[in-house]
């Protein structure tokens, strides 16, 4: 895993992540969305949208109910994790979304970041079993989960609308 020349950086405070160029995050999420990729969103974002994203998520950092951890090449944000802590009976789960810019893929930025992620997911959330799911087609990310160790334990047929067509989302839990 070589990540030389990249700095990664915890969000645990919702003014930090108020710090963070809205332009700039919602450029990052908007280009995944224009490469089709295998995320939720399937709609650009307006700078008004990621303003208030921003807002929001920053109250659940300062709530201890998500975090976020960023990796940087220079000023230039390459990839993104987070955490997002359950809520009330479901509050020791914690579940993972992970991206990695297009021209940062394959260099070991996704391990990382969700390793982070992980480790701080069971230190400032307070998780006793972790979570993460991806959308069927989606092979990298399947190989990188079961790599750090998810297991598939459900499979939603035809929950994802993707390129015209539905497709599973498949649920992973951390095998410990």
């Amino acid at each position: 895993m070589e990540t030389k020349g990249f700095r990664f950086e915890v969000i645990t405070s919702g003014q930090r992540f108020l710090q963070i160029d809205s332009r700039m995050l919602r450029d990052f999420i908007n280009s995944f969305i224009a490469e089709n990729a295998f995320i939720m969103a399937d709609k650009k974002f307006s700078l008004d949208q990621e303003k208030k994203f921003q807002m929001a998520k920053a109250k659940e950092i300062d709530s201890k109910s998500r975090l976020f951890v960023l990796c940087w090449k220079g000023k230039v944000l390459a990839g993104n994790a987070e955490a997002r802590k359950g809520s009330f009976k479901e509050s020791h789960n914690a579940s993972f979304g992970l991206v990695v810019g297009k021209r940062y893929r394959g260099m070991g930025i996704g391990e990382k970041l969700l390793s982070m992620a992980m480790a701080q997911a069971r230190k400032r959330l307070k998780a006793k079993c972790l979570w993460i799911d991806y959308i069927e087609g989606n092979g990298p990310a399947r190989k990188l989960y079961g790599k750090m160790g998810f297991r598939e334990v459900a499979r939603m047929k035809g929950y994802v609308r993707h390129g015209g067509r539905y497709i599973d989302r498949i649920i992973m839990k951390y095998a410990e």
